[in-house]
């Protein structure tokens, strides 16, 4: 067995966190395993978030080495399952909290849009319905060493620079949120909005 997967598999078991599975149309219909979730490819929800400061830089972290997915790689500032009874709104301002020790104004950025990603030749299939927000803070960042190896701002000139000669150090699903906050949005609007809250 791959050793990733292995011990993806040890630590999901220990924890055995229960989250909600929702159908299709993102409607609740059971809760289960987190590890029954992703072997069998089942839908359930989650939210990412991109942490930006009045500079307009954006704060990403690098992934825990001890992480069995996406090892060390660059990732969206913080990400988050939805647990049972909780929205997308209360998950966003949860992991901020608990992934970045960060409290403050949010905006919804993207809404509801499934994300698909396998691992281990597909024995970890990841299906989330996910809302990407945005937050705005201008103080230090202190991050959970549990969670994450290190994080900084990056300006978007830097940021791209990187993706260009890099992109392979970046999780899919960053990937993914970065390409449609490039089309859709823009920094300085999201943050006159935010310092409006």
């Amino acid at each position: 067995m791959n050793s990733g997967l292995k011990n993806y598999l040890l630590k999901t078991m220990s924890k055995e966190e229960i989250l909600p599975v929702v159908n299709k149309k993102n409607i609740f219909i059971k809760r289960a395993k987190r590890s029954v979730i992703h072997k069998k490819g089942l839908f359930h929800q989650a939210v990412n978030i991109l942490v930006v400061n009045s500079q307009k830089e954006i704060f990403l972290q690098q992934r825990s080495r001890k992480k069995s997915i996406c090892p060390l790689l660059w990732d969206i500032s913080a990400s988050e399952h939805l647990k049972v009874g909780e929205t997308y709104h209360q998950a966003c301002l949860r992991g901020l909290k608990e992934e970045l020790k960060i409290i403050t104004r949010i905006k919804i950025i993207r809404n509801t849009h499934l994300q698909k990603n396998t691992y281990f030749h597909n024995k970890i299939q990841d299906y989330e319905y996910v809302k990407l927000f945005a937050a705005l803070y201008d103080k230090e960042i202190f991050i959970n060493k549990e969670e994450v190896e290190t994080g900084k701002f990056f300006t978007v000139e830097n940021l791209e620079k990187k993706l260009k000669t890099d992109r392979k150090s970046f999780t899919p699903w960053f990937l993914e949120e970065w390409e449609y906050f490039k089309k859709v949005s823009n920094i300085n609007l999201i943050i006159s909005s935010l310092l409006k809250h």
